[in-house]
């Protein structure tokens, strides 16, 4: 049984994972803090690794049309073994969700409302966010399609406006880092910026043609990127070196765009827009946790979920950001291989779990 009545088609789930990846602009500084030059490059080098788990993720949804990953890890693994990979799952999707509230949150107030405490800004995005879970994922995925065209023309038209302070001098040379910085350094991309997609594993059963998944997660994987392709290119043109040491370099380069020396600061009008992909990023991994606990729980809508995993969400903020010292030690050196084994290897063991077992042929009946 389906806990959602919506459904999606292939261009809103291309739409979905553009903008997913979109949100993720802002844990950029992780990766320039190892490498400012090759940034660009890292963008390029760590969606060639991700492919073959994106093709993971479809297939596994190919293979079980119209089940999730709940449902799946109970087919695969077991009833109670499946159960408790669910739980691990759910309980990671939702720290996925407060880290992402809280790394949007601490940036807003770090740079724009120094006085405002970060909880009153995640308890207001965190209603946002619950407001768009309890409408559905068709609510979700129409407004997608406009945050995501509405993001795409600002950081092109950022990218164009700063072009003439762009040293391209600042992109050379290529590759001028160790082999373990650019291992690390994609490893923190893949984890990320394209890993969370496997939170689709609970959205691909609602759309109308599974047969077209494959095409939608690669198409929207390619206007994510390249987003954040122009992202790099804009930051590591204009600031550099410098782009080390900033706390936000995303902003600190939006903040050079001028026109006619009349707009300026236009990093607020930028920052503002780009809230909206973080802001669907967080939607959607806030409707997956939702609906993973409901399906665990075998409720009949996941609707009376939404607000207690806000409250958890909001109340995990705080100690996850309250030293920011930590927080950047945990961010490139031990998130990337915790998120690993949920994003990664998890999702690789069930596939050939499943094809060892043939399950589709086995159990065609009850997929």
């Amino acid at each position: 049984m389906k806990l959602e009545k919506g459904v999606i088609s292939s261009s809103q789930l291309i739409s979905l994972i553009g903008i997913f990846i979109q949100g993720s602009i802002f844990s950029t500084v992780f990766v320039f803090e190892i490498t400012p030059k090759d940034a660009w490059l890292v963008s390029l080098t760590s969606l060639a690794m991700f492919v073959p788990f994106a093709w993971a993720y479809v297939k596994l949804m190919q293979m079980f049309p119209g089940k999730n990953l709940i449902q799946i890890n109970d087919i695969v693994f077991g009833r109670y073994l499946g159960k408790s990979i669910s739980v691990l799952y759910i309980l990671f999707i939702i720290v996925l969700a407060a880290t992402n509230l809280g790394v949007i949150c601490d940036s807003i107030a770090g740079l724009f409302m120094v006085e405002t405490p970060i909880i009153a800004l995640a308890i207001m995005l965190a209603f946002a966010c619950a407001w768009a879970v309890r409408n559905g994922i068709e609510t979700i995925a129409r407004i997608s399609l406009i945050f995501l065209t509405i993001v795409s023309i600002s950081v092109l038209l950022s990218l164009l406006l700063i072009a003439s302070k762009i040293d391209m001098n600042n992109l050379l040379p290529v590759l001028d880092i160790s082999l373990i910085d650019f291992i690390q350094v994609n490893h923190i991309s893949l984890t990320a910026f394209f890993g969370g997609i496997f939170v689709f594993m609970m959205v691909i059963p609602y759309m109308d043609n599974i047969k077209k998944g494959t095409k939608s997660v690669f198409m929207g994987l390619i206007i994510g990127v390249a987003t954040m392709l122009a992202c790099s290119v804009m930051i590591s043109g204009v600031l550099g070196n410098v782009a080390i040491i900033a706390n936000s370099p995303l902003i600190s380069a939006t903040r050079q765009v001028e026109v006619s020396k009349v707009l300026t600061r236009m990093d607020f009008i930028v920052v503002g827009i780009l809230v909206l992909s973080v802001f669907m990023k967080i939607a959607l991994i806030y409707y997956t946790a939702a609906l993973s606990i409901s399906q665990l729980l075998n409720l009949q809508t996941y609707k009376p979920i939404v607000i207690p995993v806000g409250i958890i969400l909001v109340g995990l903020v705080i100690p996850m950001f309250d030293n920011p010292t930590v927080r950047s030690e945990i961010g490139m050196n031990t998130w990337p291989f915790f998120a690993s084994i949920f994003e990664f290897l998890l999702p690789a063991v069930t596939l050939l779990v499943a094809l060892i077992r043939r399950l589709p042929q086995k159990q065609g009946e009850k997929c």
